[in-house]
């Protein structure tokens, strides 16, 4: 049998119908017969009545018209679960929070986010310059005579030469001049690197490893009382100085911490943004530009340890 191109070789209705019908089995058996199917699942609707406290929870309340709910039951509180009847006052919707819009709570979160005022908050109005933690006696009884601790900074400078933001003829007059206008802090942050190296301290301690923790230690103690007060350069030089001594033991927890809380003294400070070099000039004195180019130096210096302790 030949078949045309184009079309399939399906038996045509005609002939399917007149095989139907001839067939002993089909005869006999209505067309329309279906065979029984399964009973199809109830559908749990929501009840026209709910309970006080699945209105409150908005919770489907599914019950046989009579306290207690399915819901209330499961929870083991069947006593709270009572029907509200016609008339009685809405209480229960007053534990709700008002509904509002998603496209209109997101306008108002943008407006929000633009009237928030582009100027940077006081420092002297946060909680922690408020605070006073508990000082020693005296913290200079922490530091070794003034020539020993000269001859430290000189062993500082000297092997720590990239660390260049401390400016050697001016730090040291200043500290000789008026001991109250260094941090001791500061000192001891930078005796407990160079202690080390320094010949004096080697023979005093043993060993350059032990008098570095010995300073270390004092250092530690005056941090606890340091990170609470307001931020100053020094102060942020002095945890970054203090970080590295304490990688350089093995430390590296409380170096990240040091670091960290170094970084965001730098932050609070603003020492990332041109405005905080914006007021010096070629006019400014000479004390201001130096101590503005060591702010930026301390910045540079802490950006890159800070990129180093994240690897």
């Amino acid at each position: 049998m030949s078949v045309s191109p184009g079309f399939d070789n399906t038996p045509s209705p005609n002939a399917a119908s007149s095989s139907m019908s001839m067939s002993p089995s089909m005869s006999g058996t209505p067309a329309n017969s279906v065979a029984p199917s399964a009973p199809a699942p109830t559908v749990k609707r929501r009840a026209p009545i709910a309970c006080r406290r699945c209105r409150r929870l908005r919770s489907k309340c599914m019950h046989d018209k009579a306290p207690p709910c399915k819901a209330c039951k499961e929870a083991g509180v069947p006593e709270e679960c009572s029907f509200p009847s016609r008339g009685d006052l809405d209480q229960d919707r007053a534990f709700r929070h008002p509904r509002q819009r998603a496209d209109r709570k997101n306008k108002l979160d943008l407006v929000k986010v633009k009237r928030e005022p582009a100027s940077t908050p006081s420092l002297g109005l946060d909680a922690f310059s408020n605070y006073r933690p508990p000082k020693l006696a005296n913290e200079w009884d922490l530091l070794p005579e003034m020539e020993v601790i000269v001859d430290g900074i000189h062993t500082f400078i000297r092997h720590f030469y990239q660390i260049g933001f401390i400016p050697k003829k001016m730090f040291i007059a200043g500290l000789r001049e008026n001991t109250d206008s260094v941090s001791v802090f500061l000192l001891l942050s930078i005796l407990c690197i160079s202690a080390r190296f320094n010949k004096y301290f080697i023979n005093t301690y043993g060993d350059g490893l032990k008098a570095a923790d010995e300073f270390m230690q004092k250092a530690q103690r005056l941090a606890v009382n340091e990170i609470y007060l307001e931020p100053t350069l020094e102060r942020c030089q002095a945890f970054y100085l203090l970080s590295i001594a304490e990688q350089g033991s093995g430390k590296s927890n409380t170096s990240y911490i040091s670091a960290g809380i170094a970084f965001r003294m730098a932050a609070l400070m603003r020492l990332h943004r041109e405005e905080a070099y914006s007021p010096i000039t070629n006019k400014s004195h000479v004390v201001q530009r130096i101590r503005a180019e060591a702010a930026r130096r301390t910045f540079v210096s802490e950006l890159r340890v800070s990129g180093s302790l994240l690897r």
